[in-house]
C-alpha cells in the first residue's frame, strides 16, 4: 500500500537511464539519421544538466522524510482546497472500512478486470476494422496494463467529524 502523498523533494541525481530509455522508445519510428540527431541532442542536454537548488531547507527535507517513514500516520490531500491532512493510520482505515461497509459496494467473487479489458479491446478492434479509428489511435487507447480498481478516501475537512470522500 502506498503511503499518502508523494512528497516533491528535490532530486539528488538526474535519472539519465530512464530518460535515455524513454528517448529510445520515442525515436524507434524515426529514420536512422533523425534518431541519431535526437540522441546526440539528448546526450548534450544530459551532460550539461544541473540539479535545481532545493526549494526547502535540509531540516524540512528531513521532516518530510520522517513523516513519510512513519507508518502510524497517513499524509493525504484534503477533499477541497490545496491542504494536506495528517491522519492516524488506524483512524483512516476504520473510516474507510465503515465507508465500504455502509456504501453501495459489494464483494465480488471474481476480479472483473480481465473480462472488462477483453470487452473493451474487442469494441476498439471493431471500430478499427470499420474505419472509425486509425491503427495509431487504436494502439494508443487500447488497454495494455490491466490494473484492478482501487478505493481510497480523501478527508472532507470542511465538514463536521471530517468524513472521507471515496475515490475509486
Amino acid at each position: 500500500m502506498r503511503k499518502g502523498l508523494n512528497f516533491a523533494v528535490t532530486p539528488t541525481s538526474v535519472p539519465a537511464t530512464k530518460i535515455i530509455a524513454k528517448i529510445e522508445s520515442a525515436v524507434r519510428p524515426l529514420d536512422a539519421e533523425r534518431a541519431d540527431t535526437v540522441r546526440r541532442s539528448v546526450n548534450t542536454i544530459l551532460q550539461q544538466a544541473q540539479l535545481p537548488t532545493p526549494s526547502i531547507t535540509k531540516e524540512q527535507q528531513e521532516a518530510l522524510k520522517s513523516l513519510k517513514e512513519d507508518n502510524s500516520i497517513m499524509v493525504l490531500p484534503a477533499d477541497k482546497g490545496r491542504a494536506s491532512v495528517i491522519l492516524d493510520a488506524d483512524t483512516y482505515h476504520a473510516k474507510l472500512s465503515a465507508l465500504i461497509d455502509s456504501g453501495p459496494y459489494q464483494l465480488l467473487n471474481k476480479n472483473p478486470t480481465d473480462h472488462l479489458t477483453w470487452k473493451l479491446s474487442e469494441k476498439l478492434l471493431i471500430l478499427k476494422r470499420n474505419g472509425h479509428i486509425s491503427g495509431a489511435v487504436y494502439n494508443k487507447i487500447r488497454p495494455r496494463h490491466k490494473q484492478p480498481r482501487r478505493i481510497y478516501g480523501l478527508q472532507k475537512i470542511h465538514k463536521a467529524d471530517t468524513p472521507l470522500r471515496p475515490i475509486v
